[in-house]
């Protein structure tokens, strides 16, 4: 709430003036408020499509999914008149995606100490993730990303589907795709290699149940876009996308010569945007001539870049050792890890060069961070159980914990010493921060509409929270519950 307070609800830098797809991503809120201001317009004579107008031409948008369009439309509908509830929705959602975090790898692993490491991590690093947790668009990562995967991960221990898991599962999975094609494609994988490595095996129905509650968000964006365009144009658009961005589709699905699809997407008022159909060798290639690899070692650190990688291997070294990992040993924590990383391996390869692009080689939307973070944590609680050991593992188990925990905090000074973040402006070359029509749609009433909607809201939450508090704390324990470990414990993490 300060940080939104001191940058007036949009993080802004100097960068952001020239240029949009600045670090704090101004462009990304700019366009869920100039989107929500043609749902205002419109109403729902679109199907809530995104509209663009390029030039005196008014062109659809409908290659992506952008969450806070809808969430500045709804606040919009409500009585805002600025951006503010919006992103306190949104700054809800990101440490809702931070509690889902822990509970993901508290769950998976069987070691709170684990999980405790990972979300201090990861809370901790704010150059690319707490920055953005007021961003309308890319604050939604995490809770879709981790929450989805927690919930299949229940599934899968119990062998069995309850309501409320499958619930969590269809709306988060709606946020995912919300959030974006490509992340939900990360969501999709990450939830899929959780239950193959956490005890899903051969149970047909529950592979169904959470294959379809996977698939049916996608298929509701179908219906949307066909009832805003017309099936005709959906499915020849449907057609190019496949194969333009996914090199897995693309060797199937022979496209005709990129001329004649750019001719198409203008002749039927189709924004499309820059095609990135390249194969992924051309973003390795990318990344090296434009230095971005050198600075993501700046940016992160070379000691934890090393963690990540000593991590990495280590985790598919014990998970091929030790294949019955009791909860909280060292092998499950290392399949925690693993699943996550083969979760998002898949999802860049189905992406291809066009994922790299935008999380790794030009532009830093928020996700390395999460399997970055993940590692590091399990390195260092491998350094806590050494720690536990005899003189002199301990005292080289401290150093290395000392070293990496150390980077980690300087890193994160070094990071925001240049950044200097300030309120937005007023106004800027690339948008405005209107919300709906000037003094809102229900004029001075709307802010108490709001206020009072929130705190309602607000009520419920802390509320629900606290009964299932309550409730986690009296019910009785199951066969297929990861066992409660101190956090404080001394020596690994086992049973």
């Amino acid at each position: 709430m300060v940080y939104g307070a001191r940058t007036n609800w949009v993080p802004w830098q100097a960068s952001c003036d020239p240029n949009p797809s600045c670090h704090v991503l101004a462009g990304e809120t700019l366009a869920a408020l100039e989107n929500a201001r043609y749902f205002v317009a419109d109403g729902t004579r679109y199907w809530l499509l995104q509209r663009h107008a390029v030039g005196d031409v008014m062109m659809t948008y409908f290659h992506n999914v952008n969450l806070g369009a809808f969430l500045v439309y709804g606040t919009a509908l409500l009585g805002a008149q600025t951006p503010m509830p919006a992103a306190i929705v949104s700054a809800v959602a990101f440490v809702a995606g931070l509690a889902y975090a822990y509970l993901f790898a508290e769950r998976a692993s069987g070691a709170p100490r684990f999980a405790l490491l990972f979300l201090l991590l990861f809370a901790g690093e704010l150059y690319h993730n707490t920055l953005l947790g007021l961003n309308l668009l890319r604050a939604w990562h995490w809770l879709p990303l981790f929450g989805v995967a927690y919930h299949a991960l229940v599934m899968a221990q119990r062998g069995a589907v309850r309501g409320r898991d499958l619930v969590g599962v269809v709306l988060l999975a709606l946020v995912g795709l919300g959030a974006g094609y490509e992340i939900y494609a990360f969501v999709g994988a990450t939830a899929v290699w959780v239950m193959l490595l956490f005890g899903a095996g051969r149970n047909v129905r529950l592979w169904a149940i959470v294959l379809a509650a996977l698939v049916a968000p996608v298929c509701l964006r179908q219906l949307q876009v066909i009832g805003g365009v017309g099936p005709t144009i959906w499915a020849t658009d449907l057609f190019y996308t496949a194969g333009g961005k996914a090199p897995l589709l693309r060797t199937i699905l022979p496209l005709p010569p990129a001329a004649e699809i750019d001719a198409w997407y203008k002749a039927n008022h189709v924004f499309r945007g820059v095609a990135n159909s390249q194969p992924i060798s051309a973003a390795v290639v990318q990344l090296v001539e434009t230095g971005r690899h050198l600075q993501w070692l700046r940016e992160l650190g070379p000691i934890t870049l090393l963690s990540t990688l000593l991590g990495l291997v280590a985790a598919v070294v014990l998970v091929v050792r030790d294949r019955d990992a009791a909860p909280g040993g060292p092998g499950r924590r290392a399949r925690t890890v693993l699943a996550f990383f083969l979760g998002l391996g898949t999802g860049f390869l189905v992406f291809g060069y066009h994922a790299l692009y935008y999380f790794i080689v030009i532009h830093q939307l928020p996700l390395i961070a999460a399997p970055v973070c993940l590692a590091v944590a399990f390195v260092a609680s491998l350094l806590l159980d050494a720690a536990a050991r005899p003189k002199p593992g301990r005292l080289i188990a401290l150093l290395g914990l000392a070293l990496v925990l150390g980077e980690r905090t300087y890193q994160q000074w070094a990071n925001l010493r240049g950044v200097a973040l300030r309120a937005r402006p007023a106004t800027s070359r690339w948008g405005t921060f209107d919300v709906g029509p000037a003094g809102g749609l229900y004029g001075d009433t709307g802010g108490a509409i709001v206020l009072g909607i929130a705190a309602v809201v607000l009520v419920a939450i802390v509320g629900a929270a606290a009964l299932a508090f309550l409730r986690a704390g009296n019910r009785p324990r199951r066969a297929a519950d990861p066992p409660r470990i101190p956090v404080l414990a001394s020596g690994p993490e086992a049973p």
